[in-house]
């Protein structure tokens, strides 16, 4: 793939959460953030390894 053909959504921070489990994270527009988390629920290798999911911004996002 070359670089034309790619549009950038966004950058991702890696971050840990309280259970010190490591997911990334990044806004996408001032509504909504990007999370990428590891899919604990994989039971079959034909599973995806990761799963995004889009949500509202947190706050610390917004600088509040």
């Amino acid at each position: 793939m070359d670089n034309e053909s790619r549009v950038r959504l966004t950058g991702l921070w890696e971050q840990t959460s309280k259970s010190g489990n490591k997911y990334l994270k990044g806004a996408v527009s001032p509504s909504s953030v990007l999370l990428i988390l590891k899919n604990t629920y994989k039971q079959k290798e034909g599973e995806p390894d990761f799963v995004a999911y889009l949500v509202p911004p947190m706050a610390e996002l917004r600088g509040e």
